[in-house]
């Protein structure tokens, strides 16, 4: 009964006091509900985690009330400084904070600053009394999602609803990008072990040519020679001519094909010295006039980026020599800051640029792609610069290792 008896109070006191009334039927629907737990949501809606910042707990209670009324069930709490804040923060997960524009101690933008120094995705309202609108247009700045008015409650549940679903979109954004990210390390992660992969698998193969089959046609040779001194059969000695000829073409293959796949040189001398033996074979191979410049004293670098260099001017010289119809190139190697450049040009044909990755997206051509492909598997960037009847420009950069 004590619901009845207060009733009956409040009763006589409007009777005697007729001017509160309506302040004293305002306050008796706010004890009543208290009294009875206002819960208008349905029981299977969603609980939302609530965080008011307000030292009125009459304003905190209007503003729960009308987010019940709205359909939500709720678990709130109400903090009323930065210390209460804090702690609050640190201890649970909200899901939309609510806060007062001014407070004793605290205001809306001191408490902004504070959710966004923890870095805490988290809808931010301000719900207060009147304020002028510099105030109102300063803390949506700042970065609170609304701004509303304590007699405008009605707003208060379409603003939730739109942050929740708006927060809800940003955290699957982010999660989508995160899952992007990481595939996308994965790719690169394979394709850099494919990459090393291949290369241990060129390099065991040239030194098997090198060292098996290169031994065993070596020693073919000799016998042939040796045997056709021997002999006097009058046709024996064409026969053993064109066997030595053949053993001998089989070994430049070889040692071309050796070359090829994995100079020897890179291993032993590094780059400098096989880009400059690279060049220079070329340039007898096509007779193109290739010039090779490479900063003094630069020495070994990385494994990973010698290679990578090496193969990005092996598959430009090998383009020119199909494609441009070059009479010069000239190849650079310099250090720029922390980076390594190496640049190309030739007074070639050229061509256009843009046809040409477009066919090399296509898989019809993957020169261009495996030379993109070695620098940013390097860490590095390469660019083209090229147009018809004007030559061509390749730049590669790559970020300095240390020597490993």
């Amino acid at each position: 009964m004590p619901v009845l008896r207060s009733q009956i109070a409040i009763d006589s006191f409007k009777r005697v006091n007729p001017k509160l009334s309506s302040g004293i039927d305002r306050s008796a629907s706010m004890l009543a509900e208290r009294d009875e737990g206002v819960d208008a949501a349905p029981v299977d809606a969603e609980l939302l985690r609530v965080l008011i910042i307000d030292d009125s707990e009459d304003d905190a209670f209007l503003v729960l009330r009308e987010l019940r009324r709205g359909g939500f069930q709720i678990a709130s709490e109400r903090v009323v400084d930065a210390a209460t804040l804090r702690a609050a923060l640190a201890h649970k997960s909200w899901h939309i904070i609510i806060c007062d524009y001014a407070l004793p101690r605290l205001n809306a933008l001191a408490a902004l600053r504070l959710v966004q120094h923890l870095a805490l995705d988290v809808p931010f309202l301000v719900v207060s009394g009147r304020v002028g609108e510099d105030a109102a247009a300063e803390v949506m700045r700042a970065g609170a999602q609304d701004f509303l008015l304590k007699d405008e409650l009605s707003r208060l549940t379409p603003a939730v609803h739109r942050e929740l679903r708006e927060t809800r979109m940003r955290r699957q954004s982010r999660a989508a990008s995160q899952q992007a990210r990481d595939a996308n390390a994965q790719v690169h992660a394979l394709s850099t072990r494919m990459l090393e992969i291949q290369e241990a698998e060129r390099r065991l193969i040239a030194t098997e040519l090198h060292d098996d089959i290169g031994q065993a046609l070596t020693a073919l040779k000799f016998h042939i020679d040796a045997a056709r001194r021997k002999l006097g059969t009058p046709n024996l000695p064409a026969m053993l001519d064109e066997a030595a000829r053949i053993a001998e073409q089989t070994l430049t293959k070889l040692r071309d094909i050796s070359l090829a796949l994995r100079p020897a040189q890179l291993d032993d001398l590094g780059l400098v010295a096989t880009l400059r033996w690279h060049a220079d074979r070329q340039a007898t191979a096509t007779g193109t006039d290739i010039k090779f410049f490479a900063d003094a004293g630069l020495g070994r670098l990385d494994s990973g980026l010698e290679t990578a260099c090496f193969r990005v001017a092996q598959e430009a010289l090998t383009n020119i020599a199909k494609h441009a119809k070059a009479n010069q190139v000239s190849i650079e190697l310099i250090v720029e800051g922390d980076a390594l450049l190496l640049a190309i040009r030739d007074d070639g044909v050229g061509f256009d640029t843009e046809a040409a990755l477009r066919l090399a997206a296509s898989g019809a051509s993957l020169g261009l792609v495996s030379m993109r492909e070695r620098a940013t598997l390097a860490g590095g960037e390469l660019s083209i610069e090229s147009a018809s009847g004007h030559g061509t420009h390749i730049q590669a950069r790559f970020p300095l290792r240390p020597l490993i």
